[in-house]
């Protein structure tokens, strides 16, 4: 359990970084800190959050490519 809650701030951490480097439209940095936490978010049962993290992870992909 305490592995697990450990990922899930650690998947927070990543989705705040990331959020914040799309802002600052360091698309690239973004998008790696968010798929960082997609790989947390996967591996636990929160739903919303991982769809979140999803939606801002297309949306840097979006300008990079």
């Amino acid at each position: 359990a305490k592995k697990n809650n450990y990922q899930v701030r650690v998947a927070y951490i990543e989705l705040g970084f990331g959020k914040i480097l799309l802002k600052q439209k360091q698309y690239d940095e973004a998008y790696q800190r968010l798929n960082n936490a997609l790989n947390y978010f996967a591996n636990s049962s929160l739903q919303t959050p991982y769809l979140n993290t999803l939606i801002y992870s297309s949306q840097a992909a979006k300008k990079i490519r």
